[in-house]
């Protein structure tokens, strides 16, 4: 999810329970805090790796394990 997807999301909850208030003056932040509680926005997804950075390296367990058997 993007942050404008996300900000979408949590305006669109905010003026809803804004709404349900009763469209009170003066607490926009009130309801905007409240919706981005209810809405975390996700975790980053991790970089891809770049091809010059060395793979990492392998378990020295894994080279011991016959084939099939782990």
């Amino acid at each position: 999810m993007s942050d404008q997807d996300h900000n979408d999301k949590v305006r669109e909850l905010a003026y809803k329970l804004w709404e349900d208030a009763g469209k009170p003056a003066d607490r926009d932040d009130e309801f905007w805090h409240q919706a981005h509680a209810q809405i975390p926005h996700p975790p980053e997804a991790p970089e891809p790796m770049n091809d010059d950075e060395p793979a990492p390296a392998k378990s020295p367990l894994a080279a011991k394990v016959p084939a099939g058997r782990g």
